[in-house]
């Protein structure tokens, strides 16, 4: 190989990483665009369901049901109640900083959901879990500690 090949040839791989550095940012920044959409769908979801759905819960409550229909309207309320409080925990966890993508792993994670399952079920590798983890971990300031992450994150919802 000739000195002006290998020195082309040079060229062209740096040219490509380049272009595969500003693909990566362009990635990065959809992404984030993706979940500050998704974060702000699942707000005005929550804020539709306290609005719209349960003062008709609440009104039901005030007529005579059968033991079955309460059951069902009982399950239905804590259930909504449920995905509501989630909405506050995501306001709780934004105030450490946390990203939407890692709000979402923090609620798998909250969910028993190992890292492996996690990476399945965001399409991605375990190492980017594992970099979210890390990073969880350093906002929370449990990085030195040996403290296990689910269980910390379980102990504050009580």
């Amino acid at each position: 190989m000739t000195k002006e090949t290998a020195t082309s040839l040079e060229e062209k791989v740096r040219e490509q990483e380049i272009q595969i550095d500003r693909i990566s940012t362009t990635l990065e920044v959809l992404l984030e665009r993706r979940d500050k959409e998704k974060a702000g769908i699942y707000q005005t979801i929550s804020a539709d369901i306290k609005k719209n759905v349960f003062p008709f819960i609440e009104r039901m409550t005030t007529v005579p049901l059968s033991s079955i229909a309460q059951t069902y309207l009982t399950l239905i309320k804590n259930n909504l109640e449920k995905i509501v409080s989630l909405d506050n925990d995501f306001k709780a966890l934004s105030a450490h900083g946390f990203t939407p993508t890692e709000m979402h792993i923090i609620e798998l994670i909250k969910q028993g959901k190992r890292s492996k399952e996690i990476a399945d079920l965001l399409n991605v590798s375990i190492a980017t879990i594992s970099f979210h983890r890390n990073n969880i971990r350093i906002k929370l300031g449990l990085n030195k500690r040996k403290e296990n992450l689910y269980s910390y994150l379980n102990s504050l919802k009580n």
